[in-house]
């Protein structure tokens, strides 16, 4: 009778992300040129081919009790 409810949750979450673009393979870079003379360059710092994409994973539990017909209560 000193119990009005009680409630158990449980959360799991895997979250992935990928890497930015053009951050895998060395690629040109075109910047402004002399006039009609085009220039390519290549980036100073050098990109990873065995770059991994991100995962991030997240677990969660929980109760939610009330007693004296809802007068008390907790959730953690």
């Amino acid at each position: 009778n000193w119990l009005s409810y009680g409630k158990a949750r449980i959360n799991y979450a895997e979250v992935g992300q990928g890497a930015p673009i053009q951050s895998v393979y060395n690629v040109y870079d075109k910047p402004t040129g002399f006039g009609s003379i085009p220039l390519f360059s290549v980036a100073g710092t050098r990109n990873n081919a065995d770059l991994k994409p991100e995962r991030t994973k997240s677990a969660e539990a929980g109760v939610e009790m009330a007693f004296f017909r809802s007068r008390l209560g907790f959730d953690a």
